[in-house]
């Protein structure tokens, strides 16, 4: 039942999203919870990206080395490695290409949008997360 009612919060959403000849965007969707991975692809849908999905840091962390990446959404609460966590590895990778990854955490708990920024951040939302909100950042 709140799948379809995300699919109606999509539809309901006027997103005007430029056309480019551009290769659509490589986004990596990580949460533990599948309802937010499968609602954040819907909401993604119009900027017609390909999405990968993990359910953890250390899953997400493996994507990344094997597949160029242009935007990381990550929740901060996870099972394995906490999204704080799974940015500050980032930004001291040796890898210079994934340093520079940006990374959108999500939260649905009181961790303060100080601490994600200082972890190196792009940015940070609180859930649940609106599309039009999501697409101000991107």
């Amino acid at each position: 039942m709140r799948w379809r009612r995300a699919r109606v919060a999509i539809a309901d959403y006027n997103c005007r999203v430029p056309r480019s000849s551009a290769p659509p965007p490589t986004i990596l969707v990580v949460d533990d919870s599948s309802t937010v991975r499968r609602i954040l692809t819907v909401y993604l849908a119009p900027v017609r990206a390909t999405v990968l999905e993990a359910t953890g840091a250390n899953e997400a962390i493996g994507l990344l080395g094997a597949r160029p990446v242009d935007l990381v959404i990550a929740d901060v609460t996870m099972p394995d490695i906490d999204g704080l966590t799974m940015v500050k590895m980032l930004r001291s990778h040796t890898n210079p290409k994934l340093r520079q990854i940006p990374v959108i955490l999500l939260t649905g708990s009181d961790v303060s949008r100080a601490s994600g920024m200082e972890a190196g951040a792009s940015a940070f939302l609180t859930k649940p997360v609106s599309p039009s909100e999501l697409f101000r950042v991107i």
